[in-house]
């Protein structure tokens, strides 16, 4: 196990999960650039539209981390039999969410595009984009429970390998239905949507060939193994890390709602920022993943002593990155803007100033992301969910309304809430694990 803690095995194991989300995000970033040549309202449609889905997903995130901090925990304590388990509780959960959001995806889609229209801004734009979306949540969930099989067994390539599929495929749909090449119709963004549900379909059939083929997980393949001991455990981890994921990128919904008030270029601007937020997070969340993984192995193995020192070296490793990345985009945050709206000078110049307000906030992401990381691979995800809703809802809410709305700072001054939320994160997480040690009276 000590020879897994290298500074290049931490890199290896890092490496595939931010490109491998960084190419999910790709998506995002190339459907802006295809939709941003339509209108502005078709910006802000697809941005209500995208906000839900990622407040759904990952609200939904404990079958993928859940499954990958319980595979991690049962790999380190050598007990295979309970890996199985997790495995077919995971896609249990996948398949029987995934085909209740699918069955009932036109009465949400109707339901969230009422509430997010305005004047500006089609509901039947909203409803008809989710409802295509929501259609393939079962396929979405396979791909989301497979992948973190395998990073829970220390396999974050063939997640990687997954994703680009499904992001090349994504992508080459995007492109011939928005713009009706090779004599296809010309479908705006109802595109981006078939395109998304087509890509995850093949994505989840690629997911299941692999798992079932794959030398390292075909013999976790158990279909009649009983997992009714860990239902329980499986049910409280995906429970609470759902919880926490849910209410934070619900947060970032409502904060949505809360710019929406400021017009269509304020909403067009947050999108601007937030695609470059998802770039720029992709090494946070890397090292998120790797910690959850390294920490929930040494806790399965009972090694205890080495948790502290592994985070630091894992934090420290992080913020190398993120400060590179960070001054590059600080310095050519104009650049980007003008790439994703020239057509409005206006939003370009105002995205260039969230652009850099989220690069402040980026530098303390390494200690807010790693310690939760290690947090979730010692099982406290309990404490994260907890405080998760008293920082993003008792503090970075009413503070972003106060600064954007009532103080009249607009957009800018929700983004400016956004960075003291990133560093009372920061100082809660590493407090809850470095300082208070809670996790030492926790047990496999």
């Amino acid at each position: 196990m000590l020879s897994e803690l290298k500074t290049k095995n931490i890199l290896k194991l890092t490496w595939p999960t931010i490109i491998s989300q960084a190419t999910v995000t790709a998506v995002g970033l190339v459907d802006l650039f295809f939709i941003g040549q339509i209108s502005i309202s078709a910006i802000a449609a697809a941005s209500i539209a995208n906000s839900f889905i990622t407040t759904l997903y990952y609200s939904l995130e404990g079958i993928k981390t859940g499954t990958a901090v319980l595979t991690a925990n049962y790999s380190g304590a050598q007990e295979k039999n309970n890996i199985s388990k997790t495995l077919k509780l995971s896609l249990i959960f996948a398949i029987t969410i995934g085909l209740t959001l699918a069955i009932f995806s036109p009465l949400i889609a109707k339901f969230i595009s009422t509430i997010f229209s305005s004047s500006d801004i089609k509901q039947d734009s909203i409803k008809q984009f989710l409802s295509i979306i929501l259609t393939g949540a079962p396929f979405t969930l396979i791909v989301l429970a497979i992948s973190g099989f395998f990073i829970g067994l220390e396999n974050t390539f063939i997640p990687f390998v997954i994703t680009s599929i499904i992001f090349l495929t994504n992508v080459s749909i995007d492109y011939t239905l928005i713009n009706g090449k090779f004599g296809l119709p010309k479908m705006g963004i109802y595109g981006v949507a078939i395109g998304s549900l087509i890509a995850y379909v093949i994505g989840a059939i690629l997911s299941i060939i692999i798992l079932i083929k794959h030398k390292l997980t075909k013999d976790f393949v158990k279909i009649k193994v009983k997992i009714r001991k860990l239902i329980k455990e499986y049910s409280r981890l995906f429970l609470e890390i759902g919880i926490y994921t849910g209410l934070l990128t619900l947060a970032i919904l409502i904060f949505i709602f809360i710019i929406k008030r400021l017009g269509s270029q304020a909403i067009a601007a947050y999108e601007i920022t937030h695609q470059v937020f998802l770039v720029s997070f992709l090494p946070p969340y890397g090292f998120q993943i790797a910690a959850s993984v390294i920490i929930g192995k040494l806790f399965g193995e009972n090694y205890k002593n080495l948790v502290l020192p592994t985070t630091k070296k894992i934090m420290f490793l992080c913020f190398i990155i993120v400060f590179i990345i960070t001054l590059f985009t600080y310095i050519f945050a104009h650049n980007i803007a003008v790439l994703f709206d020239p057509t409005d000078p206006y939003v370009a110049s105002l995205t260039t100033i969230t652009i850099r307000l989220v690069c402040i906030e980026q530098l303390f992401s390494p200690i807010a992301y790693v310690c939760k990381g290690s947090l979730m691979g010692l099982k406290d995800t309990g404490f994260i969910a907890i405080a998760g809703f008293i920082t993003a809802y008792l503090f970075f809410l009413p503070l972003a309304y106060v600064l954007s709305i009532w103080m009249n700072y607009g957009i800018i001054g929700g983004w400016v809430a956004f960075i003291i939320w990133a560093i009372l994160d920061s100082i809660i997480f590493f407090y809850r694990l470095f300082i208070s040690k809670k996790w030492l009276k926790y047990h496999i």
